[in-house]
């Protein structure tokens, strides 16, 4: 009996452990820096602003933080889009209307899994008032 007890501890450790790896795996981190001059039409040379960005795809999510976006102004909102860098594409998702500097959002695991197959391929971008189609722009 005592036998049957470990295998049965090991078999759910080696499970839960699993599972905590293939979460680990599903999910990808990106530091950017977005600058005003990447933006489509270039925004203003103050404009500039630091994200960390993480895709999961296992959860679903994209959550970001934002940071020294003060050059900005007010910032409207913040999305990601599909171009190469200097063009303008699809916005794909939407991180928040109106800005938040911090957040997660749930996208369809298709849209996760193609920007993950290809971040190059990706943008984001933070508007104002001034700038709609792009304040500040960084490539992933």
């Amino acid at each position: 009996m005592l036998t049957y007890k470990r295998v049965l501890v090991a078999l759910v450790l080696a499970a839960l452990l699993g599972a905590a790896a293939a979460c680990a795996a599903s999910g990808r981190t990106f530091a950017l820096t977005l600058r005003g001059s990447d933006a489509i039409p270039h925004g203003d040379h103050n404009d500039g602003a630091k994200a960390v960005v993480t895709i999961d795809s296992g959860r679903r999510t994209i959550c970001w933080t934002f940071s020294g976006y003060g050059g900005i102004g007010h910032p409207e909102r913040a999305k990601i889009g599909k171009a190469p860098k200097g063009k303008n594409g699809p916005i794909v998702v939407t991180l928040s209307r109106p800005f938040l500097p911090k957040g997660c959002t749930t996208v369809p695991a298709r849209t996760l899994t193609a920007i993950l197959k290809r971040p190059a391929a990706y943008y984001i971008v933070i508007t104002n008032l001034t700038h709609k189609a792009g304040a500040a722009r960084a490539q992933f």
